[in-house]
């Protein structure tokens, strides 16, 4: 957790932090915007939640949160439209950029002796994606939805969206 705020974040002049691939600094600051989305969500439950993976350069992943006590874990991969596909929402269907991506995975701890739960969250930096991924962090860190409930939330936001298969 920083001393700094979502909203000074995003007030940054070099949000949303598209260069991060090319620059240090927009890069420390991309980890920190979803670190500090992800603590701002889950507020009281923090001490349950730990960042045991570091970020890499290409974004993959961005930010990883850990429980052990809950046998959890919340990767975000840095999505970015390389071949500036018209976005979602102002385009839907085949052709468009949707910014966030959602799928369950049956992860483990990095020397192996822990099964996760694992939510994987493949988003870009946009207020949209964003609303959207504060409800799948609620749904998978807080309210410690079972796998059908995460697997229905997805269908439902993909069918909302009108996500391609």
């Amino acid at each position: 957790m920083s001393d700094y705020t979502l909203a000074q974040i995003k007030a940054h002049p070099n949000f949303p932090f598209s260069d991060f691939e090319d620059d240090d600094r927009s890069f420390l600051m991309l980890e920190l915007y979803w670190a500090q989305l992800f603590y701002e969500a889950i507020k009281e439950n923090r001490q349950d939640w730990a960042c045991l993976t570091k970020a890499e350069m290409d974004g993959n992943p961005i930010f990883t949160a850990t429980s052990l006590l809950l046998k959890r874990q919340l990767t975000i991969i840095q999505k970015v439209n390389r071949s500036q596909k018209p976005v979602y929402p102002g385009t839907r269907g085949e052709g468009a950029f949707y910014g966030l991506q959602v799928w369950r995975n049956n992860g483990s701890t990095i020397d192996g002796t822990t099964s996760l739960n694992e939510l994987v969250l493949y988003a870009d930096v946009s207020s949209e994606t964003e609303q959207e991924a504060l409800r799948f962090i609620k749904l998978h860190c807080i309210d410690l939805e079972d796998e059908q409930v995460l697997e229905r939330a997805i269908i439902a936001y993909e069918k909302r969206v009108n996500m391609p298969e």
